[in-house]
């Protein structure tokens, strides 16, 4: 590609500018969506999963990166569950974990009535303690105004829902500081 003053643009350059366009000039940030177990929560049978603590393990040691990451978690028999997870380094230089979810730090020990149900929800909250210490796994704070909205969804939606629109809203507002330019990523 050539400016208009006939300097070549590198291959970065295009890209940004590529960027730019799409965003119409806006900032955007990406962050990773993933999912645990196999396939993806749109897919036929994926909230269906009950899965082995060897397999989260492995998930959580080959697929939590440094950043901002949405995790998406089957709950059988019939639902998926999602959370916001950053990586980071805290202020004595060690890996700490964040979670952003909508059931917030109660999620952390679900009543024994829903334990199947959280089961790999749970599995996946240990095995994080495990990696990084518990002391260094916490919560954010729950946002009662983004709660609300996500409860909204969910009543609306016949129980389905309120995670993911607690999670995207905490997202544009905390991260993306009220912006809607934010770009969602499957790796």
């Amino acid at each position: 590609m050539i400016r208009k003053g006939g300097n070549k643009r590198s291959r970065e350059e295009s890209i940004i500018q590529s960027q730019r366009k799409s965003t119409r000039g806006l900032p955007h940030i990406t962050i990773r969506t993933i999912s645990l177990g196999n396939g993806d929560p749109t897919t036929s049978g994926y909230n269906d999963q009950t899965l082995t603590k060897d397999e989260i393990e492995l998930f959580v040691n080959n697929q939590i990166k440094p950043g901002y990451q949405i995790v998406c978690f089957p709950m059988p028999p019939d639902e998926s569950h999602s959370i916001l997870v950053n990586l980071f380094n805290n202020d004595n230089n060690e890996e700490s974990i964040l979670i952003s979810e909508w059931g917030g730090e109660r999620d952390r020990n679900i009543p024994k009535k829903n334990k199947n149900k959280w089961l790999n929800y749970t599995i996946f909250i240990d095995c994080l303690d495990t990696r990084f210490g518990r002391g260094n796994v916490n919560y954010y704070e729950n946002d009662d105004e983004i709660n609300q909205r996500a409860c909204r969804r969910s009543d609306k939606n016949n129980g389905q829902g309120g995670c993911s629109e607690y999670v995207h809203t905490w997202i544009e507002k905390y991260i993306g500081k009220g912006e809607n330019a934010i770009i969602l990523k499957n790796d």
